[in-house]
């Protein structure tokens, strides 16, 4: 059985900044990049591993690559970034069909801990 991967369908940046507004400034810093690394098929793919096959939250399958953006950003402003992460992993998400489920779950140390606990999301 050959395995396919999901259609994506990219978040709408300007509903992001709509709906995130206290979020939109660090889309504007592109040595985060975090628009355009978290809004593709490749990232959503391990958002969508981490969801359906492993039952874990979205975050937990890009956990390991955001640890080299926040290695970026000085102390004071971690949790806001990560915050923003968690936002547009939402939009990405809820963009291919997936909707947040009210439940939040520890992310696993992958490969440190980044993340404590964030959102599971299942199909909509």
């Amino acid at each position: 059985m050959p395995i396919t991967l999901p259609q994506f369908t990219p978040a709408d940046e300007s509903v992001f900044r709509g709906r995130y507004r206290h979020l939109t400034t660090l889309l504007d810093r592109p040595y985060l990049n975090l628009w355009g690394t978290l809004n593709t098929p490749e990232a959503f793919v391990f958002m969508y591993t981490a969801t359906v096959a492993h039952h874990l939250p979205a975050v937990a399958g890009i956990a390991w690559y955001m640890t080299g953006i926040l290695s970026q950003v000085d102390d004071s402003e971690r949790d806001y970034v990560k915050q923003a992460i968690g936002a547009i992993t939402c939009a990405v998400m809820e963009s291919n069909g997936f909707e947040k489920t009210g439940t939040k779950k520890a992310v696993p140390p992958i490969p440190e801990r980044v993340f404590r606990r964030a959102e599971l999301y299942r199909r909509a």
